[in-house]
């Protein structure tokens, strides 16, 4: 029987559930395995806690003038002056540090690329001059921890797989359609048109990858799940596939590890590194959009898409 999945529109709806976090992940991990019960796929559902920032409030004043802003915060608090104005991708000191306000150096969008254990905010590259000519620079973050029960969704061979691939379905951001409902449609393209891959492969659609409060690090906590209950698997498998940032541009592996560490937050990561292939569209493009309202299903192609799907299959086979 031919598959009635519609690639699109699967992606669209995955989009529409955006910000998926909380309330809204969980929505999005329904409509998962919902798809996967109309295409006749077994699944097994790996439950964990989490605990997300509710972001309520988020301010900031140039002299009298309110400057468009994001929480980036983890805490509430005051932002007293402009000295700690950062780049949202430079790493500093936190502990040295009391506030900060940053700004994405790729493009002119509010872009809330990582998360901060003091009052900070995101704004516009724009908004700069605005702020460092004003007399007095103030503003507010106020966040509240919110603990709910999440889920990595997983299919296919969960005994003795030679391949795993990993593809987080919570997002910040407008869509998350870049990062990353292109990499949940991508896998779930692959299960659902070639499912003799479920004999050898495992696909983990991850809960819990953007931001949470755990002592090992606020991203990637649904990997870290993973690994705690399957660290056999990770050291086992020939390969294991993150699908991250696909659906703007032709797919590509890259074994960056820079990249590997943002995208595959595992804490054996440096163990079996070696093995791991991050598949992404377009790079450039990716950072125009991250973390941004911009990260729009209008930014994916289907043909992309369908292009990753099927370098993902290719690549599985050339390997078994």
């Amino acid at each position: 029987m031919k598959s009635r999945f519609n690639l699109m529109e699967f992606t669209e709806k995955v989009c529409s559930f955006a910000p998926r976090l909380g309330e809204n992940e969980q929505i999005t991990a329904q409509f998962i395995i919902k798809t996967l019960n109309e295409n006749g796929v077994k699944y097994y559902s790996q439950q964990f806690k989490a605990t997300i920032p509710i972001w309520e409030k988020a301010e900031l004043f140039a002299d009298k003038q309110r400057i468009e802003c994001k929480n980036t915060s983890m805490v509430s608090g005051k932002i007293h002056g402009k000295e700690n104005i950062i780049s949202s991708f430079t790493p500093i000191d936190e502990a040295k540090t009391r506030y900060n306000i940053n700004f994405s150096p790729f493009a002119d969008v509010i872009c809330t690329a990582d998360f901060y254990q003091h009052p900070s905010v995101a704004v516009k590259s724009s908004d700069l001059p605005v702020i460092l000519k004003a007399k007095k620079v103030h503003g507010e973050t106020k966040v509240r921890r919110y603990t709910y029960s999440s889920q990595n969704i997983l299919v296919g061979n969960k005994k003795s797989p030679e391949f795993l691939v990993f593809a987080h379905y919570d997002c910040i951001g407008n869509d998350g359609a870049v990062d990353n409902a292109s990499g949940v449609a991508t896998a779930m393209f692959a299960i659902v048109n070639h499912p003799e891959l479920l004999e050898s492969t495992l696909f983990i659609f991850s809960g819990c990858e953007e931001i949470a409060y755990d002592k090992y690090s606020i991203n990637g906590i649904g990997f870290r799940k993973f690994e705690q209950m399957f660290s056999a698997l990770l050291k086992k498998a020939k390969r294991i596939y993150v699908l991250d940032g696909v659906g703007n541009g032709g797919p590509s592996f890259t074994q960056d590890s820079a990249l590997l560490k943002i995208t595959f937050q595992a804490r054996m990561l440096s163990s079996v590194c070696k093995k791991v292939f991050l598949m992404q569209g377009d790079a450039g493009k990716i950072m125009d959009v991250y973390h941004s309202d911009r990260d729009t299903i209008s930014q994916l192609r289907e043909e992309y898409l369908k292009e990753s799907s099927n370098l993902l299959f290719r690549d599985i086979e050339a390997c078994s």
